[in-house]
Protein backbone atom coordinates (compact mmCIF):
# COMPACT_ATOMS: atom_id res chain seq x y z
CA UNK A 1 0.00 0.00 0.00
CA UNK A 2 1.54 3.50 -1.62
CA UNK A 3 2.64 5.58 1.90
CA UNK A 4 0.66 8.76 2.21
CA UNK A 5 2.39 11.37 0.01
CA UNK A 6 4.66 13.85 2.57
CA UNK A 7 4.73 17.75 2.63
CA UNK A 8 7.37 18.03 0.50
CA UNK A 9 6.06 18.04 -2.83
CA UNK A 10 4.97 21.70 -1.83
CA UNK A 11 8.71 22.69 -2.62
CA UNK A 12 9.09 24.75 -6.14
CA UNK A 13 12.48 23.65 -7.90
CA UNK A 14 14.50 27.33 -8.72
CA UNK A 15 15.08 27.90 -12.38
CA UNK A 16 18.32 26.91 -13.88
CA UNK A 17 20.55 30.18 -14.83
CA UNK A 18 20.57 31.49 -18.18
CA UNK A 19 24.10 31.60 -18.14
CA UNK A 20 27.15 29.13 -16.90
CA UNK A 21 27.75 29.97 -13.61
CA UNK A 22 31.05 28.98 -12.82
CA UNK A 23 32.86 30.61 -9.71
CA UNK A 24 33.24 31.01 -5.97
CA UNK A 25 30.12 32.79 -4.08
CA UNK A 26 32.52 35.66 -2.71
CA UNK A 27 30.50 35.13 0.37
CA UNK A 28 32.80 36.05 3.73
CA UNK A 29 31.74 35.74 7.48
CA UNK A 30 29.06 38.31 8.74
CA UNK A 31 27.55 38.67 4.86
CA UNK A 32 23.95 37.62 4.03
CA UNK A 33 22.93 35.09 1.33
CA UNK A 34 18.76 35.81 -0.32
CA UNK A 35 19.06 38.52 2.65
CA UNK A 36 17.88 35.98 4.78
CA UNK A 37 21.55 33.63 5.87
CA UNK A 38 24.05 34.82 7.81
CA UNK A 39 26.89 33.45 6.78
CA UNK A 40 29.12 32.01 9.81
CA UNK A 41 31.78 30.23 7.74
CA UNK A 42 32.76 27.39 4.91
CA UNK A 43 32.36 23.93 5.41
CA UNK A 44 34.18 21.11 3.15
CA UNK A 45 33.14 21.91 -0.52
CA UNK A 46 33.88 20.54 -4.11
CA UNK A 47 34.12 21.41 -7.44
CA UNK A 48 30.31 22.01 -8.07
CA UNK A 49 29.47 23.01 -4.67
CA UNK A 50 30.36 26.01 -2.43
CA UNK A 51 28.69 25.05 1.00
CA UNK A 52 28.69 27.68 4.20
CA UNK A 53 27.68 26.96 8.20
CA UNK A 54 24.86 30.06 8.20
CA UNK A 55 22.77 31.66 10.37
CA UNK A 56 18.81 31.47 9.33
CA UNK A 57 17.47 35.22 10.75
CA UNK A 58 14.02 33.33 10.13
CA UNK A 59 13.68 30.88 12.14
CA UNK A 60 17.28 31.90 14.26
CA UNK A 61 18.91 28.65 14.44
CA UNK A 62 21.93 27.58 12.56
CA UNK A 63 22.02 25.95 8.58
CA UNK A 64 24.22 24.70 6.21
CA UNK A 65 23.60 26.26 2.75
CA UNK A 66 24.74 24.94 -0.40
CA UNK A 67 25.61 26.56 -3.85
CA UNK A 68 25.91 25.02 -6.84
CA UNK A 69 28.14 26.10 -9.74
CA UNK A 70 26.95 25.38 -13.31
CA UNK A 71 29.07 25.69 -15.76
CA UNK A 72 27.19 23.64 -18.69
CA UNK A 73 23.76 22.02 -19.28
CA UNK A 74 24.36 18.91 -18.54
CA UNK A 75 25.60 19.95 -14.92
CA UNK A 76 22.06 21.89 -14.20
CA UNK A 77 20.24 18.56 -15.45
CA UNK A 78 22.54 16.97 -12.33
CA UNK A 79 21.70 19.65 -10.35
CA UNK A 80 17.82 19.60 -11.25
CA UNK A 81 17.81 15.56 -10.30
CA UNK A 82 19.93 16.59 -6.93
CA UNK A 83 16.95 19.45 -6.10
CA UNK A 84 14.04 17.25 -6.99
CA UNK A 85 15.82 13.43 -5.47
CA UNK A 86 16.55 15.74 -1.90
CA UNK A 87 13.08 17.28 -2.09
CA UNK A 88 11.41 13.78 -2.78
CA UNK A 89 12.34 12.31 0.23
CA UNK A 90 13.17 15.28 2.69
CA UNK A 91 10.68 14.30 5.74
CA UNK A 92 11.56 10.80 5.78
CA UNK A 93 13.02 8.92 8.85
CA UNK A 94 16.92 9.07 8.52
CA UNK A 95 17.43 11.83 5.31
CA UNK A 96 18.42 15.30 6.59
CA UNK A 97 15.48 17.91 5.86
CA UNK A 98 15.60 20.47 3.73
CA UNK A 99 14.47 23.80 4.69
CA UNK A 100 14.30 25.53 1.70
CA UNK A 101 15.76 26.15 -1.83
CA UNK A 102 16.16 29.53 -4.00
CA UNK A 103 18.49 31.70 -6.11
CA UNK A 104 20.38 34.29 -4.89
CA UNK A 105 23.24 36.63 -6.26
CA UNK A 106 26.59 36.07 -5.95
CA UNK A 107 29.95 37.27 -7.25
CA UNK A 108 29.31 34.24 -9.53
CA UNK A 109 26.05 35.52 -10.58
CA UNK A 110 22.77 34.35 -9.78
CA UNK A 111 22.99 30.79 -8.01
CA UNK A 112 20.88 28.00 -6.84
CA UNK A 113 21.18 26.94 -3.40
CA UNK A 114 19.57 25.16 -0.83
CA UNK A 115 19.22 24.79 2.58
CA UNK A 116 19.45 22.13 5.07
CA UNK A 117 19.91 21.92 8.95
CA UNK A 118 22.79 21.61 10.44
CA UNK A 119 23.70 18.89 12.19
CA UNK A 120 25.53 19.57 15.66
CA UNK A 121 27.31 16.70 16.18
CA UNK A 122 29.42 16.84 12.60
CA UNK A 123 29.56 13.69 10.55
CA UNK A 124 29.72 10.40 11.62
CA UNK A 125 33.10 10.36 10.04
CA UNK A 126 33.88 13.12 12.11
CA UNK A 127 32.51 10.86 15.56
CA UNK A 128 34.44 7.51 14.74
CA UNK A 129 37.49 9.34 12.95
CA UNK A 130 39.53 8.36 16.56
CA UNK A 131 37.35 5.50 17.68
CA UNK A 132 37.69 1.67 17.22
CA UNK A 133 34.88 -0.40 16.53
CA UNK A 134 31.29 0.09 17.68
CA UNK A 135 28.71 -2.46 16.70
CA UNK A 136 26.24 -0.79 18.57
CA UNK A 137 26.80 2.44 17.14
CA UNK A 138 26.87 0.45 13.49
CA UNK A 139 23.01 -1.18 14.83
CA UNK A 140 21.86 1.99 15.33
CA UNK A 141 23.18 3.88 12.17
CA UNK A 142 21.59 1.19 9.50
CA UNK A 143 18.61 0.72 11.70
CA UNK A 144 17.87 4.80 11.86
CA UNK A 145 18.86 5.54 7.91
CA UNK A 146 18.13 2.06 6.15
CA UNK A 147 14.19 3.27 5.77
CA UNK A 148 15.38 6.62 4.15
CA UNK A 149 17.26 5.25 1.87
CA UNK A 150 14.05 2.41 0.59
CA UNK A 151 11.85 5.49 0.66
CA UNK A 152 13.95 6.63 -1.98
CA UNK A 153 14.74 4.12 -3.91
CA UNK A 154 10.89 3.84 -3.44
CA UNK A 155 10.76 7.46 -5.20
CA UNK A 156 13.58 6.06 -8.35
CA UNK A 157 16.61 7.51 -6.89
CA UNK A 158 19.65 6.11 -5.99
CA UNK A 159 22.32 7.91 -3.63
CA UNK A 160 25.23 6.34 -4.73
CA UNK A 161 27.59 7.62 -2.11
CA UNK A 162 26.14 6.06 0.84
CA UNK A 163 29.47 6.85 3.23
CA UNK A 164 30.19 7.81 7.23
CA UNK A 165 31.04 11.33 5.76
CA UNK A 166 27.11 11.85 4.58
CA UNK A 167 25.48 10.67 7.68
CA UNK A 168 25.04 13.60 9.96
CA UNK A 169 24.62 12.98 13.55
CA UNK A 170 21.79 14.93 15.03
CA UNK A 171 21.75 13.06 18.51
CA UNK A 172 22.94 9.96 19.84
CA UNK A 173 20.61 7.46 18.20
CA UNK A 174 19.86 9.59 15.67
CA UNK A 175 20.96 10.07 12.03
CA UNK A 176 20.24 11.51 8.90
CA UNK A 177 21.71 10.83 5.49
CA UNK A 178 22.79 13.89 3.05
CA UNK A 179 24.41 14.80 0.32
CA UNK A 180 22.62 13.20 -3.03
CA UNK A 181 25.33 14.84 -5.48
CA UNK A 182 26.13 11.99 -6.97
CA UNK A 183 22.48 10.23 -7.16
CA UNK A 184 20.88 9.01 -10.01
CA UNK A 185 17.56 7.64 -11.34
CA UNK A 186 16.71 3.87 -11.07
CA UNK A 187 17.05 2.44 -14.22
CA UNK A 188 16.00 -1.29 -13.08
CA UNK A 189 13.42 -0.81 -9.95
CA UNK A 190 13.45 -4.90 -9.71
CA UNK A 191 15.00 -4.84 -6.24
CA UNK A 192 14.13 -1.54 -4.46
CA UNK A 193 13.10 -2.84 -1.00
CA UNK A 194 11.35 -6.87 -0.31
CA UNK A 195 9.72 -6.30 -3.49
CA UNK A 196 8.42 -4.72 -6.64
CA UNK A 197 8.08 -0.62 -6.40
CA UNK A 198 4.79 1.03 -6.48
CA UNK A 199 4.72 3.15 -9.21
CA UNK A 200 2.06 5.29 -7.47
CA UNK A 201 4.79 6.03 -4.87
CA UNK A 202 7.38 7.97 -7.89
CA UNK A 203 7.47 11.25 -8.40
CA UNK A 204 6.98 11.24 -12.54
CA UNK A 205 9.50 14.20 -13.10
CA UNK A 206 12.33 12.00 -11.42
CA UNK A 207 11.35 9.25 -13.86
CA UNK A 208 11.37 11.64 -16.88
CA UNK A 209 15.54 11.28 -15.42
CA UNK A 210 15.86 8.25 -16.77
CA UNK A 211 17.97 9.24 -20.31
CA UNK A 212 19.99 12.02 -17.75
CA UNK A 213 23.48 12.11 -20.03
CA UNK A 214 26.53 11.87 -17.33
CA UNK A 215 29.00 14.08 -17.45
CA UNK A 216 32.37 11.25 -16.77
CA UNK A 217 33.83 8.35 -17.80
CA UNK A 218 32.82 5.84 -15.35
CA UNK A 219 35.93 3.75 -17.15
CA UNK A 220 38.49 6.09 -15.93
CA UNK A 221 39.17 5.93 -12.08
CA UNK A 222 40.74 9.83 -12.08
CA UNK A 223 36.79 10.57 -13.47
CA UNK A 224 35.09 8.45 -11.31
CA UNK A 225 32.66 10.50 -8.96
CA UNK A 226 31.95 8.74 -6.01
CA UNK A 227 34.36 7.36 -2.95
CA UNK A 228 35.96 4.73 -3.40
CA UNK A 229 36.22 2.14 -0.31
CA UNK A 230 32.42 2.61 -0.35
CA UNK A 231 31.83 2.85 -3.98
CA UNK A 232 30.25 -0.78 -5.24
CA UNK A 233 32.02 -2.20 -8.68
CA UNK A 234 29.62 -1.64 -10.91
CA UNK A 235 29.64 2.13 -10.15
CA UNK A 236 33.38 1.80 -11.31
CA UNK A 237 33.16 -0.08 -14.26
CA UNK A 238 30.56 0.88 -17.39
CA UNK A 239 27.97 -1.97 -15.74
CA UNK A 240 24.36 -1.81 -15.61
CA UNK A 241 23.60 -0.21 -12.34
CA UNK A 242 20.63 -1.43 -9.59
CA UNK A 243 19.47 0.15 -6.11
CA UNK A 244 21.88 -2.47 -4.85
CA UNK A 245 24.67 0.19 -5.04
CA UNK A 246 23.20 1.65 -1.96
CA UNK A 247 23.22 -1.47 -0.29
CA UNK A 248 26.72 -2.00 -1.02
CA UNK A 249 27.97 1.45 0.01
CA UNK A 250 25.81 0.59 3.59
CA UNK A 251 27.45 -2.03 4.36
CA UNK A 252 30.86 -0.82 3.48
CA UNK A 253 29.88 2.09 6.07
CA UNK A 254 28.84 -0.55 8.78
CA UNK A 255 31.29 -2.21 8.49
CA UNK A 256 33.52 0.16 9.09
CA UNK A 257 31.69 1.51 11.61
CA UNK A 258 31.81 -1.75 13.61
CA UNK A 259 35.07 -3.03 13.14
CA UNK A 260 37.14 0.74 12.91
CA UNK A 261 38.14 -0.68 9.43
CA UNK A 262 37.26 -0.34 5.52
CA UNK A 263 35.95 -3.69 4.07
CA UNK A 264 38.48 -3.13 1.59
CA UNK A 265 41.84 -1.65 1.34
CA UNK A 266 42.88 1.07 -1.40
CA UNK A 267 45.74 3.45 -1.97
CA UNK A 268 45.44 6.78 -4.47
CA UNK A 269 46.13 6.40 -8.01
CA UNK A 270 45.76 2.34 -7.52
CA UNK A 271 44.63 1.31 -10.82
CA UNK A 272 40.84 -0.15 -11.32
CA UNK A 273 41.52 -3.60 -12.38
CA UNK A 274 43.25 -3.83 -9.26
CA UNK A 275 40.79 -2.25 -6.69
CA UNK A 276 37.80 -4.67 -8.58
CA UNK A 277 40.10 -7.84 -7.70
CA UNK A 278 40.81 -6.53 -4.16
CA UNK A 279 36.67 -6.35 -3.84
CA UNK A 280 36.23 -10.31 -5.77
CA UNK A 281 38.34 -11.50 -2.93
CA UNK A 282 36.14 -9.92 -0.28
CA UNK A 283 36.28 -8.41 2.90
CA UNK A 284 37.94 -9.65 6.28
CA UNK A 285 35.01 -11.47 8.15
CA UNK A 286 34.13 -8.38 10.50
CA UNK A 287 34.21 -10.89 13.70
CA UNK A 288 37.94 -11.43 13.16
CA UNK A 289 38.54 -7.21 13.45
CA UNK A 290 36.07 -7.04 15.85
CA UNK A 291 35.43 -10.71 18.76
CA UNK A 292 31.77 -8.59 19.88
CA UNK A 293 30.33 -9.56 16.14
CA UNK A 294 28.38 -12.13 15.72
CA UNK A 295 28.28 -14.36 13.05
CA UNK A 296 24.58 -13.00 11.49
CA UNK A 297 26.35 -9.43 11.39
CA UNK A 298 29.37 -11.13 9.46
CA UNK A 299 26.65 -12.61 6.99
CA UNK A 300 25.09 -9.84 6.33
CA UNK A 301 28.16 -7.82 5.63
CA UNK A 302 29.49 -10.29 3.74
CA UNK A 303 26.08 -10.17 1.11
CA UNK A 304 26.25 -6.80 1.08
CA UNK A 305 29.56 -6.51 -0.11
CA UNK A 306 29.38 -9.06 -2.65
CA UNK A 307 30.73 -7.85 -5.71
CA UNK A 308 27.35 -9.75 -7.67
CA UNK A 309 24.32 -7.08 -7.10
CA UNK A 310 22.61 -10.42 -7.21
CA UNK A 311 23.97 -11.18 -3.71
CA UNK A 312 23.36 -8.56 -1.78
CA UNK A 313 19.99 -8.67 0.38
CA UNK A 314 17.59 -5.69 -0.36
CA UNK A 315 17.20 -2.86 1.46
CA UNK A 316 13.87 -4.56 3.12
CA UNK A 317 15.68 -7.58 4.17
CA UNK A 318 18.19 -5.60 6.04
CA UNK A 319 15.90 -3.38 7.74
CA UNK A 320 14.80 -7.03 9.41
CA UNK A 321 18.46 -8.69 9.57
CA UNK A 322 19.55 -5.91 11.51
CA UNK A 323 16.55 -6.10 14.04
CA UNK A 324 17.00 -9.55 14.05
CA UNK A 325 20.84 -8.93 15.13
CA UNK A 326 20.25 -6.59 17.76
CA UNK A 327 17.76 -9.24 19.33
CA UNK A 328 20.22 -11.63 19.04
CA UNK A 329 22.58 -9.40 21.00
CA UNK A 330 19.83 -8.76 23.45
CA UNK A 331 19.17 -12.51 24.51
CA UNK A 332 22.74 -13.08 24.72
CA UNK A 333 23.30 -10.63 27.15
CA UNK A 334 20.08 -11.43 28.85
CA UNK A 335 20.96 -14.86 29.32
CA UNK A 336 24.63 -14.07 30.16
CA UNK A 337 22.93 -12.53 33.13
CA UNK A 338 21.43 -15.24 34.26
CA UNK A 339 24.39 -17.11 34.59
CA UNK A 340 25.97 -14.38 36.61
CA UNK A 341 22.98 -13.93 38.61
Amino acid sequence: MATQTPEIYSFEIPPRPDRPVDGETGLAFGDYADDRFRIVRSLPSNSVTEVFEATDRVQADPVAIKFFREPSPVVSQHVDFELRAHAAVSGETGIVPLRTMGVAETAAGLQRYMVTRLAPRGSLQDVTRHRGGDLDLALSVGQRITPGLLAAHQRNVAHRDIKPNNILVVDSDEFELTDFGVAEPIKNRGRAGSGPVELDMMLPDLADFETMPDYRDPSDLKQFVGTLGYAAPETIMDAPETPQVDVFGLMATLYKVATGKLPFKHEAGMPVDTYLHIIEEGPVPAHVLNGSIPLSFDQLTKEGLSPDPAVRPSLGAVIVRLEAIRQEIAAQADQQDLVLA
